[in-house]
């Protein structure tokens, strides 16, 4: 879903929130163009948390194109929730991102040993 379809569907905020009811609100209103990408397996890497699955997207120049908000992002995660709601977690550096990972690891590996 692009940027002109996601802006006639949802009601935004002035920060750029979605505030229509529903999977998306409360997330930025680019997350049902992420979204669509998950559901297509446009993803750069899927992690499972459990029965959760987290689609990883490193930010494209036809992302910032697109939304051209996301200049100073380097990913974002994507995740929804058992309730069917829709989660984004944003990293501005290949670092923060990368730190991020390690601790997923770290976490994943805590949570197979209680198994």
């Amino acid at each position: 879903m692009k940027r002109e379809e996601i802006l006639k569907k949802y009601k935004v905020d002035e920060h750029g929130i979605i505030i229509s009811p529903g999977k998306f609100e409360g997330e930025k209103f680019y997350a049902p163009y992420f979204y669509d990408l998950s559901l297509e397996s446009s993803v750069d890497e899927t992690l499972y948390y459990g029965d959760i699955q987290i689609d990883i997207f490193i930010i494209s120049e036809e992302d910032v194109k697109e939304f051209p908000e996301l200049k100073d992002t380097y990913a974002i995660i994507l995740f929804v929730s058992d309730q069917g709601f829709v989660y984004l977690k944003h990293f501005e550096t290949k670092e923060d991102f990368e730190e991020a990972m390690e601790q997923f690891e770290e976490e994943q590996q805590d949570y197979e040993e209680e198994d």
